[in-house]
């Protein structure tokens, strides 16, 4: 199995993404992919290409399919170039596919060893926030936001409040934490679940105990003030390049609806990667 870089969007952002991937890639001792879902242009009733031009039919899908063989050609070369970039230790290949591109990188989720999306495609107009929404919120397989800009990435941070969405995010992202040597765990003492609703103890000791169990050391923190800001504080005191966390929230009418502290994290861009679960 192989680690994905979910490809799509603005490709000057693709550096900075192919650089969080690479980084899970060495981490996990395994190889990069660069997938690049395009949607299948027959499937095109109607393409708009400027104000005022409006193409059906053949002319519709011959010029959508230029476009997506431009596009596919530059993802292909900046993804090449940023793989160049981290080493030559990095195997990596490129792939295009053509479907839908929720189900697509669903596909490819399933049996990856990570899945590493854009942080922009959080954003309801990105190319790829239809795989973003269906991956987290309908599939609930795990996947990793990368930050918009490297950060020191010496230990692993868990946001920790006892809840089923946070303990199933570390069982699945178990792989990756397993990578770091140290590992932080996050706790806001007044916002730990109750153990009835966690199902189980939130008692931040008890998971220190488990990671202890998989050769982690930790340490346990106290978080104090709006988590959002306080969590990426206390990352970059213990230069943790990656938060480990549960997504909370629900999808209706394809929006994203998310829990407050899942949210603001979401759209800050000076968070540092985000492995995330629902």
């Amino acid at each position: 199995m192989s680690v994905y870089a979910l490809l799509g969007g603005d490709p000057d952002h693709v550096a900075a993404q192919v650089a969080c991937a690479a980084a899970v890639t060495k981490r996990l001792k395994s190889t990069l992919i660069g997938l690049a879902p395009m949607p299948d242009p027959a499937n095109a009733a109607v393409y708009v290409a400027g104000p005022d031009m409006v193409m059906t039919g053949s002319a519709g899908i011959t010029a959508i399919r230029k476009a997506q063989e431009a596009s596919i050609a530059t993802l292909n070369q900046v993804f090449d170039q940023a793989c160049d970039a981290a080493g030559n230790w990095l195997k990596h290949t490129f792939h295009h596919e053509t479907g839908d591109i929720a189900f697509r990188s669903a596909g490819a989720a399933a049996l990856a060893r990570a899945m590493v999306l854009p942080h922009q495609s959080v954003e309801t107009a990105h190319a790829l926030n239809p795989a973003f929404e269906h991956l987290l919120m309908e599939a609930r397989l795990p996947i990793i936001l990368a930050p918009f800009a490297t950060c020191p990435d010496e230990t692993c941070m868990i946001a920790w409040d006892g809840s089923p969405q946070a303990a199933r995010s570390i069982r699945l992202h178990l792989d990756l934490i397993g990578s770091y040597k140290k590992v932080i765990i996050a706790q806001n003492a007044d916002k730990l679940r109750t153990a009835a609703l966690a199902g189980g103890s939130t008692d931040p000791a008890a998971l220190a105990d488990f990671l202890h169990e998989q050769r982690n050391e930790t340490d346990i923190v106290t978080l104090k003030g709006p988590l959002s800001e306080s969590l990426i504080a206390s990352a970059a005191e213990h230069q943790s390049g990656l938060i480990v966390m549960g997504a909370y929230g629900h999808s209706r009418l394809g929006e994203l609806l998310f829990g407050g502290t899942s949210k603001s994290m979401l759209r800050r861009d000076d968070a540092p990667a985000l492995a995330l679960s629902h």
